[in-house]
């Protein structure tokens, strides 16, 4: 979309995941990208995966990974329990717009989460 509409002198904002959506993006094409912001963003290493950027964050926050993932093997589609994706992507949110947001969430393919 960038590329597409010839835009330049971008700023880019990043929120949880999105972080890394817009590092990635800042490497592709940094001569587009003025800026970056994060906002309770994940931060990934320019040699991480987002997934290993993803598993350092949850270790660092003494999180179990296992339960952050549910029973599936990385790269399966996941679901995360509640509990997990209250605490990682909505901890600063209160109890019922975490309910209404988990109960729009589908499975996730997981295998872009492997790519570096």
């Amino acid at each position: 979309m960038i590329v597409e509409n010839d835009l330049s002198d971008i700023i880019l904002l990043g929120h949880s995941l999105g972080g890394a959506v817009v590092q990635y993006i800042a490497q592709d094409i940094p001569e587009r990208v003025r800026r970056l912001i994060f906002m309770g963003a994940i931060l990934v290493e320019e040699v991480q995966s987002i997934a290993e950027g993803m598993f350092a964050h949850f270790q660092a926050e003494g999180q179990d990974t296992k339960l952050a993932f549910g029973d599936s093997e990385m790269g399966q589609p996941f679901l995360l329990p509640f509990e997990s994706f209250r605490e990682i992507f909505i901890n600063d949110g209160d109890l019922a717009t975490a309910q209404a947001a988990c109960e729009t969430l589908t499975t996730n393919p997981g295998t872009y989460i492997l790519e570096k």
